[in-house]
């Protein structure tokens, strides 16, 4: 079982590599086509919309949808680890408060006798 995820964590890992690499070939010529576009003087709409409809034929969203609906035990295991670090951020921030709440810094008023003293 535990190879069988170690497969699918594998394999997800090699896709997004993989879309990694293309994303950033897309933003190579992207960025070359920019700077064509600036010495021609022609238009950033036309490159912009030329990379997103680039982009979209690129990138394989179905692999991606597959290797979703396969795991969906990690959105639990995902939800139990925030749902835990929020517990404890909120343990954390409370004790934080305490110190603060016992202060009673604002009944505090200077010693005039001191300051007295000391202008003498």
């Amino acid at each position: 079982m535990q190879q069988e995820e170690q497969k699918k964590v594998v394999t997800y890992t090699a896709l997004q590599n993989q879309q990694h690499k293309k994303i950033y070939s897309l933003e190579t010529s992207t960025s070359l086509k920019i700077l064509r576009s600036i010495q021609k003087r022609s238009t950033f709409a036309n490159v912009c919309e030329d990379n997103l409809s680039n982009l979209n034929k690129v990138i394989d969203r179905k692999q991606m949808d597959i290797y979703v609906k396969e795991k969906p035990n990690n959105s639990r295991t995902g939800q139990n680890f925030l749902q835990l670090m929020i517990s404890h951020l909120q343990n954390r921030i409370q004790v934080l408060q305490e110190p603060l709440q016992d202060d009673s810094s604002e009944d505090w008023q200077p010693d005039e006798q001191n300051e007295d003293d000391n202008s003498q």
